[in-house]
């Protein structure tokens, strides 16, 4: 990983994440403000990087406090015609409304996990009884081109804006830590996304990396190609969402 690019910060202390895990292992963030993640500052080599991304992965953490927030919109307006990858990711105390329209707004793909498309179906006062005219009238209210739902252990929904609906039951594991998963999830997903792959195929590799980072400790594993390829061959059994059978694949 290229870390030449990470600011360093003399004033402030380094930002640390303070997780908890529930009964299921799934993680509770306490984000300790005022830290060196709250004061990014746009450098002209940074703006450079956003100018020739093909995608720009961001969130609303980023966007707590003034100058960060100000850093981000400058290098989202830099990347341009990159793809711009929402993961909302809400944090307590992390967000604001504004912060979310504002995002929503700049956003072509976003991403979220069951518990945060309540929150915005209860925001903007859409029906979520049906994820998938949920993901519809999201994805017409903000110009977006694709809209993916996270179900932890049942796996993951995605449509996009000509129509394609697809849902991928996911994977009987032992879990051990899920912090992670969730990037993992992105991470594949973009992978397959920026070579024009199927929307299905998206969620594959999104859905397996997710369920493999589960099954480690820690947030930031390392899994060889090889290690995934293994995965997805293997027969596992899955966990399905019955409201969303019609929409399944592999």
């Amino acid at each position: 990983m290229d870390a030449s690019h990470v600011q360093t910060d003399d004033h402030h202390p380094t930002g640390v994440f303070k997780v908890t895990l529930d009964g299921k292992r799934n993680p509770d963030f306490l984000i300790v403000p005022d830290a060196a993640y709250d004061f990014i500052d746009v450098t002209g080599k940074l703006l450079e990087l956003a100018a020739g991304a093909d995608c720009f992965c961001f969130g609303t953490v980023a966007q707590r406090a003034p100058v960060s927030r100000s850093a981000l919109h400058r290098l989202l307006e830099a990347a341009g015609a990159a793809v711009k990858f929402l993961d909302i990711n809400l944090r307590p105390d992390c967000f604001f409304r504004e912060t979310i329209t504002e995002s929503l707004r700049k956003a072509n793909v976003l991403k979220m996990n069951l518990s945060e498309a309540h929150y915005l179906a209860e925001l903007f006062e859409i029906s979520i009884s049906s994820l998938p005219d949920f993901c519809a009238e999201i994805m017409e209210g903000w110009s977006l081109s694709c809209c993916l739902v996270t179900m932890g252990e049942h796996g993951a929904f995605a449509a996009s804006v000509d129509g394609k609906k697809v849902y991928v039951p996911g994977y009987s594991i032992r879990v051990v830590d899920t912090c992670g998963s969730g990037d993992a999830f992105a991470a594949g997903f973009i992978h397959e996304y920026l070579r024009s792959k199927p929307l299905a195929d998206c969620c594959r590799l999104g859905n397996a990396l997710g369920a493999m980072v589960a099954m480690q400790r820690g947030a930031t594993t390392s899994l060889s190609i090889e290690e995934v390829r293994h995965f997805l061959k293997a027969k596992h059994r899955r966990f399905h969402e019955p409201s969303l059978r019609n929409f399944e694949t592999g």
